[in-house]
């Protein structure tokens, strides 16, 4: 009787301990980065000092699948609603409650059109624990759009990758290289910096989004799902994506200037486009620029 006791006592503490570090939530800089989250305080979060890496996912594809319904054909201009679910590999739908919080929020959306013209980041709403997730999404462009999903199981605490697309009727339109020409929105202009005009594929690179008014005036930069910015990027073919929080330097706290910087690493040579995402005056900017790696 001792010795089954001892059996139920210990089966019950190790129960209640699966139990408990499934419910432990993911640090918020697990999207693609491995240093440890620096938490200011007051209460802004911010990844190390480590290098994102950018995930090819026709390279590296996770055993994920996302499936859409739609309620309509989308359109240029109009506003669409869809159903989603997380498909694992053997077949079980993903639920709400089997996912962890990470920036803020249990599932991520990175959606961009075939021109990299057009880039949301949307946030579905889960339906109870269900494992269906509704969200409304408004192209701007006609043509195919790729859709990332980004979570993390709270069950491995590790970053899974699914992807799909939203097809809109009509053709896609031309690409724009950008540069990094200074981006003006609204009474705010913004800067992407390299420290060279060419990266060299495989090697962590520095990047600087800085902010300043048009008038020169102060800068205040708002929290936006955790952090103060975010940095996407996608190369032409679309194969993957690089999501990117900034470290902390110091420069961000600058009142009328304010820089902050990625450390990226992009394993292969070509075209890439970067979106910054950055709160300002309670709306959110959506900043474009390109780079050349190799």
């Amino acid at each position: 009787m001792r010795s089954i006791l001892q059996i139920g006592l210990l089966t019950a503490l190790f129960a209640g301990v699966y139990v408990a570090m499934r419910k432990i939530p993911a640090s918020n800089c697990n999207f693609l980065h491995y240093e440890q989250t620096v938490v200011t305080a007051d209460g802004l979060q911010y990844c190390g000092s480590g290098a994102a890496y950018f995930v090819d996912l026709q390279k590296l594809p996770f055993p994920v699948t996302v499936k859409l319904t739609a309620d309509g054909t989308p359109a240029p201009g109009v506003e669409s609603r869809y159903t989603l679910e997380l498909v694992t590999g053997d077949g079980h739908i993903l639920r709400p409650s089997e996912l962890a919080v990470s920036q803020t929020r249990k599932l991520h959306l990175l959606v961009v059109d075939a021109s990299l013209e057009d880039y949301q980041h949307i946030h579905p709403e889960p339906d109870g624990d269900s494992g269906d997730w509704t969200f409304s999404f408004t192209p701007h462009r006609p043509g195919p759009y790729r859709v990332y999903a980004q979570f993390i199981p709270s069950l491995s605490l590790r970053e899974m990758i699914g992807e799909t697309q939203i097809v809109v009727p009509g053709d896609t339109g031309p690409a724009v290289r950008r540069g990094l020409a200074a981006y003006k929105d609204g009474d705010y202009v913004f800067n992407l910096s390299t420290p060279a005009s060419t990266l060299a594929p495989g090697i962590d690179a520095t990047l600087t989004l800085s902010v300043q008014r048009a008038d020169g005036g102060k800068v205040q930069l708002q929290p936006v799902m955790g952090t103060l910015a975010h940095l996407v990027a996608f190369d032409t073919s679309r194969d993957g994506v690089a999501h990117l929080h900034p470290t902390l330097t110091g420069q961000e706290t600058n009142p009328t200037h304010p820089e902050l910087s990625f450390v990226i690493n992009l394993a292969q040579p070509g075209h890439y486009r970067i979106w910054g995402q950055v709160e300002l005056d309670g709306r959110e900017h959506y900043v474009p620029f390109d780079i050349e790696v190799g």
